[in-house]
């Protein structure tokens, strides 16, 4: 009988050593964890349990077995309760916030059974039936009213953890917690299975019961969960996960490699003495050294062998247990020699303990130490050596003062660590962070600053984080937020003013009520959502001097505690924040500037490119087309000269507007710049519904628009391009849009004008002559032709009109209408001018020195030529290359050049009048000719344009107005010829009128200078 119930006794004791490790162990991974704190309530109501079983177990009186009875039912009454709390904490971590009546009544049941099975004097006693088997103390259940009780209890409580658990795997997203879940769930059944069958079933209904041993099966489920735990972190802080405060894996085994050699030579010192008498007293015998020796010898080479074990969380607990052997080993087999002395072993081993960073080794070697010696004082009479009871008090004494000092020693040591390591763990993830950040831009900000929110929470063992915006005063709004539970909450709300001070002030503000933060009438979430929040801590983001949001975090299961490196972390954290919004911002206007109008904030010429290329990639596979719009206000220069540049700007942005608004939103008005709009409208499908699109654009301008109560009539020009009857990529389509506008404004403005075949012929005609031109002259194609121009009333040769003309090798003659306006847009004007006035002096030099009549003869200046300040010296230089005389030398100026230009153009004539030569207003009467500025031009004739002569016979007006041409320049002074002279009634309307010389077919056609000679020399036979 003693036997068995030693057995078991020491099984039970067994049990209770496993619960009470699992529990320190539990404990010391989050000691701030609400988990962590019911779990180590179950380790020790479980520990309770296997210690009252283990004393009943072989207790010597039925007295004694009851009384440990009574204890052990301290555990195994309320753990169910505990058990079940602690699942519920797995999905309601708000559980132990409900209301106090509801906490109460889930107690209840574990109270009463503690109650009856425990604490009553009378209930107590009466619940158990023990009688004493071979096995040790046995209680044969009565099955009362108040062990149904506790069954249905127990079962209840014990489902509703399964099913706390299951809702715990449903619920997460994470694959490991399935697994986990999985586990336990299996373990306990197996436990709860095992348990009831033999400790309430078998015991019964069998005539020899066994002994009840729950306290062991529910090491099943403590297995399993001390798996879980090292398998996939159940239970453990960030803190315990990530971080080893003071030994690394590799420090751990060079320590327990030291920690054998020492056990090794420890048994070789202590084995020596054998073969030395005279160190060896006579009163220890050799066999006791040997035994010890082996014992120390044995356990140093189990340490070594298993050092260097691949699980290291094995391998912790082998040599963990291994060291605790060894106290109770050398001090029981040396206790009759040497146990004076041989009892300060243990605070070697609590000297090693004090470099772990959790106090557990410390503990167990404490623990160890001192149940050995209360162990020792029950045996003392055996002991060969003299000491007595107050002995045993003072090496109590002094091992618990000795954990009491190793306990400070530790907590200061890591603190000082844990301080470091929080330190570098900061500036770890303020690096990684920095650097992250370098690579910030608009399209990764929120992904940049989601990653920031959760290493931070993750660093800072926080359950929240969050960037607020500031705006509209206090208004916040969440931009970006993490939370551990995978909630997301977006809190409109309108902040506190204090707060806001305090951000301003401080830097930082920190509540643990976090209605502190908000202005109570607008907040928009869930009241119970503030009231989870223990603690929050926030740090300002400033733009420019501005605080425009902050980042927070919050602590939801417990209080946060805030170091000043976690503050200063969040310092630089909110300093890297608002950098990258500042940097973001920049970029921001810098992009919108990059593709967007800064005054109307339409897109700018290169983002409608982009889309309309997009749109038209979509229409060549869906078989639509794509209407482009040029528009261009008619006259806005005006109103900027009159109104002001503000007042215009104003207008702009109203037609910009009103443009937008009578458009769909897949279509795209942009701004080209100045008074210029194109518009691109998408998906259109039928060609012709581009005619409603540019009704409702021109509709815009039927109305006037107001701007300082000021009205302003505007018109437009717009030409419309279509894809893909006018282009097939969006340069040609732009392009032939700006094409038909310009049409619109030549046909008289104020309309719209779709791209034709002809506009777009004409535009590869006219780029082809001005690419022509510019090798024309090198290549010989320009040449020039002379018109005579003779005396009305006698028909003498006065002077020759020379003409420049161009025959191109493929289009034949270009008319000077069509290439001297291009020639003067690309600047070629200047050279050809030169070698205009070059080839006519020294051909009328030629003519001169050849004998033939001494006549002028005129070049046509451009306007160009004109205003080159270098004009009057090209002349001279001309005059003085060909050596011919100034007088024989004329210059033509068209009459809108010399109007318009004539505060300049007096200067320059006065000038080129200087030289010798002539002037000749040409075209006279086209223009809106100003008589006080035409009297104080220094010219010496004025030429009738041709559409007044051509027009004499049919035309009284035409009639009027060349008469009056003649009698305006005989009143100046000044010669005055017409061209364009083709018949006889001209001619004789003309002399009639004393108009001074003409030119024109009716005389002579332009001729080459060969013919010139010809008819000079034909001339001069008939006079002679």
């Amino acid at each position: 009988m003693a036997s068995g119930s030693l057995i078991f006794s020491m099984l039970f004791l067994l049990a209770f050593g496993a619960y009470l490790f699992m529990g320190i162990f539990i404990r010391q991974l989050d000691v701030k964890g609400n988990l962590n704190r019911w779990f180590f309530t179950v380790c020790m109501a479980l520990s309770f349990w296997s210690l009252g079983f283990a004393m009943a177990n072989s207790a010597p009186n039925l007295e004694t077995a009851l009384f440990w009875r009574r204890f052990s039912a301290l555990g195994w009454t309320i753990v169910f309760t505990v058990l079940f709390r602690l699942f519920l904490l797995l999905i309601r971590d708000d559980f132990g916030q409900k209301k106090w009546y509801y906490r109460v009544l889930f107690h209840v049941p574990a109270a009463i059974c503690l109650y009856v099975f425990s604490i009553s004097d009378t209930l107590a006693p009466a619940q158990y039936n023990l009688v004493l088997r071979d096995t040790g103390w046995v209680n044969v259940a009565l099955n009362s009213g108040w062990d149904w009780f506790f069954y249905v209890y127990y079962v209840t409580y014990f489902l509703g953890s399964i099913g706390a658990l299951v809702v715990w795997r449903k619920r997460s997203p994470d694959p490991s917690v399935h697994i986990q879940s999985r586990l336990i769930v299996r373990s306990l059944l197996i436990a709860f299975v095992l348990g009831t069958a033999f400790d309430v079933i078998l015991s019964a209904f069998l005539s020899t019961p066994l002994p009840q041993i729950a306290p062991l099966l529910t090491l099943i489920p403590m297995g399993t969960t001390y798996y879980v735990i090292r398998r996939y972190r159940f239970l453990m802080s960030e803190a315990a996960k990530n971080v080893d405060l003071i030994l690394d894996g590799g420090t751990r085994g060079r320590l327990y490699y030291y920690l054998g050699l020492a056990f090794l030579a420890v048994g070789i010192v202590n084995f020596l003495p054998i073969f030395l008498p005279g160190l060896c007293p006579a009163d220890v015998p050799a066999s006791y050294r040997a035994q010890v020796s082996v014992i120390l010898f044995g356990l140093g080479l189990l340490i070594l062998a298993v050092k260097d074990l691949k699980r290291e969380d094995l391998r912790d607990v082998i040599i963990l247990i291994i060291t605790l052997v060894s106290i109770p080993a050398t001090t029981f087999r040396y206790v009759d020699y040497a146990g004076v002395t041989l009892w300060a072993l243990p605070m070697l081993l609590l000297i090693v303990a004090l470099v772990f960073d959790n106090k557990l080794p410390l503990v167990l070697v404490t623990v160890t130490a001192v149940g050995t010696q209360l162990i020792l004082w029950n045996v003392t009479e055996r002991a060969a050596v003299l000491h007595n009871h107050s002995d045993f008090v003072v090496r109590i004494g002094l091992l618990l003062v000795a954990y009491w000092l190793g306990s400070i020693v530790n907590k200061i040591y890591v603190d000082r660590l844990r301080d470091n390591i929080e330190k570098a763990t900061m500036q770890e993830m303020i690096s990684d962070t920095s650097f992250a950040f370098m690579a910030i831009d608009q399209d990764n900000l929120h992904e940049k600053i989601d990653h920031l929110l959760q290493r931070a929470a993750r660093t800072f063992e926080v359950d929240c984080a969050v960037l607020c915006k500031i705006h509209d005063g206090n208004a916040i709004s969440v931009a970006n937020q993490w939370c551990r539970d995978g909630s997301s909450h977006r809190l409109q709300a309108e902040l506190h003013p204090a707060v806001v001070d305090a951000l301003k002030g401080s830097g930082f503000f920190h509540t643990k009520n976090a209605a502190e933060l908000f202005t109570a009438a607008t907040v928009s979430i869930q009241n119970e959502d503030i009231q989870r929040v223990q603690s929050f801590v926030s740090i300002p983001i400033e733009e420019d001097g501005d605080i425009t949001g902050f980042l927070g975090f919050a602590s939801l299961e417990k209080t946060k505690e805030w170091s000043s490196a976690s503050l200063e972390a969040l310092r630089v954290l909110g300093n890297l924040v608002s950098d990258a919004m500042i940097r973001v911002r920049a970029e921001q206007e810098i992009q919108f500037l990059a593709y967007y109008d800064e005054l109307t904030g339409l897109p700018n010429r290169t983002l409608f490119s982009d889309r309309l290329n997009q749109a038209l990639h979509v229409a060549r596979r869906s078989e639509v087309f794509v209407g482009v719009m040029f528009v261009n206000l008619d006259s806005f220069k005006m109103v900027n000269d009159t109104m002001g540049h503000e007042h215009g700007d104003q207008i702009l942005l109203e037609v910009a507007q009103a443009m937008e608004q009578r458009l769909r939103k897949m279509d795209t008005v942009a701004r080209f710049g100045g008074d210029e709009f194109m518009i691109m409208v998408n998906n259109i499908a039928r060609s012709d519904d581009i005619h409603a699109v540019a009704e409702k654009v021109m509709d815009v301008f039927d109305e006037p628009f107001v701007v300082e109560g000021q009205e302003f009539f505007m018109t437009a020009s717009a030409g419309v391009a279509l894809f893909p009857v006018d282009g097939d990529d969006a340069e040609t389509l732009i392009k032939n849009a700006d094409l038909a506008m310009r049409r619109a404004k030549v046909d008289g403005k104020n309309q719209y004008v779709l791209c034709t075949a002809d506009m777009k012929e004409e535009v590869k005609r006219n780029m082809k002559i001005a690419n022509s031109l510019f090798r024309a002259q090198a290549r010989g194609e320009l040449f020039l032709q002379y018109q005579p121009q003779v005396r009305i009333d006698t028909g003498e040769l006065i002077g020759l009109e020379a003409l420049l003309r161009w025959n191109h090798p493929e289009l034949g003659m270009i008319p000077p209408s069509v290439f001297i306006p291009m020639a003067e847009k690309n600047g070629l004007i200047n050279s050809i001018g030169e070698w205009v006035l070059h080839t006519a002096a020294k051909q009328n030099k030629m003519w001169h020195d050849s004998g033939f009549p001494r006549v002028p003869v005129s070049v046509n200046l451009s306007v160009v030529q004109l205003l080159d300040p270098r004009i009057v010296e090209k002349v001279r230089n001309v005059l003085d290359k060909t050596g011919l005389s100034p007088e024989y030398l004329g210059l033509e100026i068209t009459e809108n050049v010399a109007i318009k230009e004539v505060t300049h153009i007096i200067d320059t004539f006065n000038r080129l009048r200087g030289l010798g030569l002539f002037i000749t207003i040409d075209d006279f009467g086209t223009e809106y000719s100003s008589l006080s500025r035409l009297k104080a031009l220094p010219i010496d004739g004025i030429k009738i344009d041709l559409h007044f002569i051509q027009s004499l016979e049919k035309s009284k007006k035409d009639q009027a107005i060349t008469e009056v041409i003649i009698n305006l320049a005989k009143s100046l002074g000044v010669g005055v010829l017409a061209e364009g002279v083709e018949t006889a009634a001209q001619a004789e309307f003309l002399n009639l009128r004393q108009c001074d010389a003409a030119q024109g077919y009716y005389y002579f056609k332009p001729m080459p200078a060969e013919d010139i000679e010809a008819m000079m020399r034909a001339r001069m036979q008939e006079l002679s």
